[in-house]
Parts: C-alpha cells; sequence; structure tokens
C-alpha cells in the first residue's frame, strides 16, 4: 500500500483551474478540507458563490486530478457552504491577479 501524500494531494488540487478567471481553485481558498486516512482520500471544496454554475464541472476535475494521486483507493469530494467563501480566502497572487489590495 502507497501511502497517500499531502503534498501530490496539493500539487493535484493545483492543477484545477476555475474556466471562468483562470485561477487554480488552491490559490482562490476554494479547498477546505483535505484529510488522508490510509487509501481514503476526502477532500471539501466551496465555490465563490452559491448560485456558480461551475459546481459540477469543477467537481468533476478535483475528482479526476485526485484519482490520479498514487496510494488513493477511497475518494470522497464534498462541495461545502461553510463557511461561506470570501476574498480573504485568497492566497496573495490571486487577489492581486483579481484587482484586490492585500
Amino acid at each position: 500500500m502507497t501511502e497517500i501524500k499531502h503534498d501530490q494531494v496539493l500539487n493535484a488540487l493545483s492543477g484545477v483551474y476555475d474556466p471562468e478567471i483562470n485561477i487554480p481553485i488552491t490559490d482562490l481558498g476554494l479547498i477546505y478540507r483535505i484529510n488522508i486516512e490510509g487509501e481514503h482520500l476526502v477532500v471539501d471544496f466551496s465555490l465563490t458563490s452559491p448560485g456558480c454554475p461551475l459546481a459540477d464541472y469543477l467537481e468533476n476535475e478535483i475528482r479526476r486530478s485526485l484519482e490520479r494521486v498514487e496510494g488513493v483507493e477511497h475518494l470522497a469530494v464534498n462541495l461545502v457552504w461553510t463557511p461561506l467563501w470570501g476574498p480573504e480566502l485568497m492566497n496573495d497572487e490571486a487577489r492581486l491577479t483579481l484587482g484586490y489590495s492585500i
């Protein structure tokens, strides 16, 4: 059994981009939780707004990227709304790209 590594999970998720603004979901602060227990991986993510039409698209892209991570045998990807997303969750690079002050 291969151990799932947190940095590999983050690296895979950093390849998933919000298609409307072309910024990685990790930079946008949309990944709320990564839980690794043995071969089980659980990822909670959110969207920039509850009415975002990209929920299914992003969930599928997250799944596709994480299924390639070595050691993942069981995967759960959950869309969550708590806490509600806000610009303060973005990293500095994403804030600057989108014109927010840091």
